[in-house]
């Protein structure tokens, strides 16, 4: 019950937390992303009216699963009620079920449910009601309504940027677009993803593109290499793709590859022009969305490089004001990158991910996993090799890890059985 409590409290904050997108995400008094359930909304012309696509994305560790012979079971149904003048003048409704064999795979905030709902749609200005039941649950989460100003989406010939993987998805032996679905943020992330942009007018073959983040401004030429298809969106194997979708507009795709590929942390802005007879900029969050949990406390972060450097570095790195804490962090392990043609960091993520996994996994009653000895040879030197158990009739416990890769084995002993291992060799 607490758990469930717990949740129904977080998808509300996470949905309200959607809504401001402009809002940065990662200060260093708050570094925490909204992760619970995740919206984005994409309108397209269909005929004589529009197709309003909302789609959807929840990690598994935010559904409640239930044991079925062996087997773990979850699911929700997602509704969306379209409103004009308070009348409702559509509902839709999209429901998910899945079953996994692992329990700790329930536990995944990388593996989760996706799917999708459009409604068709006037040129008009609509309320769009949200609520979401959590399967094996009976509870019906009413979440905050928002707005889908449809001659505000279609207005020119440019329709705004979708974030895409990089690579091209295979459906039913047809190649596709597979749209990332995180509210169109674009992941910081050593992985690429890619903008697909595009324009109704498809006697237009060729487009200028400006990304702009802080003072740094990147210009693009995109021409060849796009797509002319009717586009719009399906499921197809818990993916969401972009693909041909009968009666939608003909529509010229352009594809900017690896966007994210030069972008920091933070607000970013697109202008997509049409050969100086149209222009629009279009906000975009570059957010770490899998950001290991020890990075969410800037000052623990920095306090934990003691295991690598000395404290005096630690000390340094701690004279400046809190809210520049993350800055410099962010340059302390900037200048250990070896890939330069990146701003993302895969030391920093590794090193990081093994502090969650210490704490995760060797945390006792005495303290958190990272500050205790085990927790400090994981973070130094990583996962071992192989892992040996010795018992003796007075309760103690010797664990043995092998290293292979540096020819060394360290020797922990815990005198109580209780899980309180000390490095003794």
């Amino acid at each position: 019950m607490k758990k469930l409590l717990f949740l129904l409290m977080l998808v509300w904050i996470s949905f309200v937390t959607a809504q401001r997108p402009t809002r940065p995400i990662f200060t260093d008094e708050d570094q925490g992303i909204p992760d619970l359930i995740f919206f984005e909304t994409h309108v397209l012309p269909h005929d004589s009216l529009f197709e309003c696509y909302i789609t959807f994305r929840i990690p598994y560790n935010n559904l409640v699963f239930i044991k079925d012979n062996g087997f773990y079971k979850g699911g929700l149904s997602l509704t969306i009620e379209a409103l004009l003048d308070e009348s409702v003048t559509a509902r839709e409704i999209a429901s998910r079920e899945v079953t996994v064999e692992n329990y700790e795979i329930t536990k995944s905030r990388n593996e989760f449910i996706e799917g999708l709902l459009k409604i068709n749609l006037e040129r008009r200005i609509y309320t769009f009601s949200p609520s979401i039941t959590i399967g094996n649950t009976d509870q019906v989460i009413v979440l905050k309504p928002f707005t889908c100003n449809i001659d505000k989406e279609i207005n020119g010939k440019i329709i705004k940027p979708i974030v895409v993987a990089e690579n091209i998805s295979m459906c039913q032996e047809t190649e596709l677009f597979e749209l990332v679905n995180y509210q169109n943020y674009i992941p910081f992330s050593s992985s690429h993803f890619s903008l697909v942009i595009p324009i109704t007018d498809t006697s237009i073959d060729s487009i200028n593109v400006e990304v702009m983040q802080e003072n740094n401004v990147t210009s693009y030429s995109l021409s060849a290499g796009h797509y002319s298809i009717a586009a719009g969106f399906n499921s197809c194997d818990n993916k969401i793709i972009i693909a041909e979708v009968e009666g939608n507009a003909p529509l010229n795709l352009f594809v900017l590859n690896d966007i994210n590929k030069n972008l920091k942390e933070g607000i970013t802005e697109i202008s997509v022009g049409l050969n100086g007879k149209e222009k629009k900029t279009f906000t975009y969050n570059v957010v770490w969305l899998d950001k290991p949990k020890s990075l969410m406390d800037t000052e623990y972060a920095i306090k934990l490089l003691g295991n690598i450097v000395n404290e005096s570095v630690v000390d340094e790195l701690l004279d400046h004001s809190r809210q520049d804490y993350y800055k410099y962090l962010y340059s302390f392990w900037e200048k250990r990158n070896s890939r330069k043609d990146s701003f993302f960091n895969g030391l920093m993520e590794e090193f990081y991910t093994r502090v969650d996994y210490a704490n995760e996994n060797f945390s006792t009653l005495d303290g958190f996993g990272a500050s205790l000895d085990r927790g400090k040879i994981y973070i130094k030197f990583g996962k071992p090799t192989k892992v040996e158990r010795l018992y003796s009739e007075k309760s103690e416990v010797i664990e043995i890890w092998h290293y292979s890769n540096i020819n060394r084995d360290f020797y922990f002993k815990d005198n109580t059985g209780l899980g309180n291992f000390s490095l003794i060799k």
